[in-house]
C-alpha cells in the first residue's frame, strides 16, 4: 500500500496472523491469532522525527499493555529512536510517533503493532495510511521573536509567553473559528531534545542554566522553562517521551484525554537584558 507514487519516503504495510503467542519488546504478551501489522518504508530521503496516522477499520481492535497505550515493536530503522502511540476512543485511528537524536536513511520496518478482530477471519487491507510527516529536525534553531508587547524603552515592561513542550516557538494550531484546536508541540520538539541532549552530553538543569539554555542551545524557544515538558525544573529524555505521549494523542484525535502540563501558555516578565531581542516601533 504505497503512498508515494513518486517512490520517494514509500511506505507499505503488511499483514501476519500470528500462529503462536509472542512476548513483545515492553513484555506484553500477544495471544495467538492476532494480526501484527508491520510499518514500512523504502526509498527513505531522511528524517529524525516522524508522525505516521493510520486509518483502522471497523470490527478491529489495537492491542494495548499495561499503560494503555498501543504495543508498538520498533523495527530496524527505529531501533535507536524514542516512539510512543494512540488510539481514538472509537478505534478508528492510530498515530505512531517517533523521534531520535540521529537521522534515519535506512528502509525496512519501522514498527509494528498488533490487532484482534471480532470478525470471523481476519483480513489484510484493515489499516489504510491517513498521514505522514517525517522531518528533520535540526536542533539549531534561532533568535526568539514576541508579538506581545513592544518596548518603548529600557523602563518598559515586557510580557511575552511560552507554551510548555514548544521548543521552537509556534504558533497555537487554530481551527476555521480561530478558536486553539491544540498546542504546536510535536515529534520535532521531541527530537530536539533529544539532539541537544546528545550535544549537550548529560540533562539541562533549568534553574542554574537559566537563559543560557536559550542563549546556547534551544536558541528558538520563547523561555528557558518551555523545553521541560514535565515541569521537573530538568530537560530530560522524560520531556521527549512525554511530548511524543502527547503528539500521538494530537494525532489520533484524543488530546481531549490529555491531562498533563503540555500545551498549557505561560505568561512571563522579559528580563531587561533581553529587551533588544524584541522589535521596537
Amino acid at each position: 500500500m504505497p503512498v508515494s507514487a513518486a517512490g520517494i519516503n514509500a511506505y507499505s504495510v503488511s499483514y501476519e496472523t500470528l500462529t503462536s503467542a509472542i512476548t513483545t519488546d515492553d513484555g506484553s504478551t500477544v495471544p495467538v491469532g492476532a494480526v501484527a501489522v508491520t510499518m514500512s518504508i523504502d526509498n527513505n530521503t531522511g528524517f529524525n522525527a516522524n508522525t505516521l496516522t493510520l486509518d483502522i477499520d471497523e470490527g478491529y481492535s489495537v492491542l494495548t499493555n499495561n499503560d494503555g497505550k498501543p504495543i508498538v515493536d520498533k523495527g530496524a530503522v527505529l531501533a535507536n529512536a524514542m516512539t510512543s502511540a494512540a488510539v481514538s476512543d472509537d478505534e478508528a485511528t492510530l498515530c505512531v510517533v517517533s523521534a531520535s537524536a540521529m537521522t534515519s536513511n535506512a528502509d525496512g520496518a519501522l514498527f509494528t503493532v498488533y490487532f484482534t478482530t471480532d470478525t470471523a477471519t481476519a483480513t489484510t487491507a484493515f489499516v489504510s495510511i491517513d498521514d505522514t510527516d517525517a522531518e528533520i529536525a535540526t536542533g539549531e534553531i534561532s533568535m526568539v521573536s514576541s508579538t506581545t508587547v513592544v518596548p518603548t524603552s529600557a523602563a518598559t515592561t515586557v510580557f511575552d509567553t511560552y507554551i510548555i513542550g514548544d521548543t521552537n516557538n509556534e504558533e497555537l494550531v487554530r481551527n476555521e473559528d480561530n478558536e486553539v484546536m491544540y498546542a504546536p508541540v510535536d515529534s520535532v520538539d521531541a527530537a530536539n531534545i533529544l539532539m541537544l541532549l546528545a550535544e549537550y552530553g548529560t540533562d539541562f538543569d533549568v534553574v542554574g542554566m537559566n537563559w543560557d539554555i536559550v542563549d546556547g542551545y534551544f536558541e528558538e524557544a520563547s523561555h528557558y522553562s518551555a523545553p521541560d515538558a514535565d515541569q521537573s525544573k530538568y530537560i530530560d529524555n522524560v520531556d521527549a517521551a512525554d511530548i511524543l505521549d502527547y503528539s500521538s494523542m494530537v494525532g489520533a484525535g484524543s488530546v481531549a484525554n490529555y491531562t498533563g502540563s503540555i500545551g498549557r501558555e505561560i505568561t512571563f516578565i522579559v528580563p531587561a537584558e533581553r529587551l533588544h531581542l524584541y522589535p521596537s516601533e
